[in-house]
């Protein structure tokens, strides 16, 4: 299975054990709901979160808070424009490492 990794990623000292499959989590909003709730959920469902439509999204890797963005599409698909990246994050750790290079 292919890393994912660039050939940039690699001179810059990235190897696949820095970014795991699932490493990665984009956190749109939350909501609390009972169990009684969850369970009446059903197909059209609509479930309102605590957070608006232009609020950051938060994104968290290897489970620990590393940047802010914007929800956006690309190519049909889900992404996020990162607008923060958080100093000290395992992100930021990274970029660090590829702008010494």
């Amino acid at each position: 299975m292919a890393s994912g990794l660039t050939e940039a990623d690699k001179s810059a000292g990235i190897n696949a054990g820095d970014i795991s499959a699932g490493a990665v989590r984009v956190v749109l909003g939350s909501k609390a709901m009972a169990a009684d709730r969850c369970a009446e959920l059903v197909v059209g469902s609509t479930v309102e979160l605590d957070s608006f439509v232009d609020d950051y999204v938060e994104v968290h890797v290897a489970g620990r808070l590393a940047a802010r963005g914007r929800g956006c599409v690309v190519d049909g698909a889900l992404a996020v424009c990162v607008q923060e990246v958080l100093a000290g994050s395992a992100t930021d750790q990274m970029l660090m490492r590829i702008g010494a290079e």
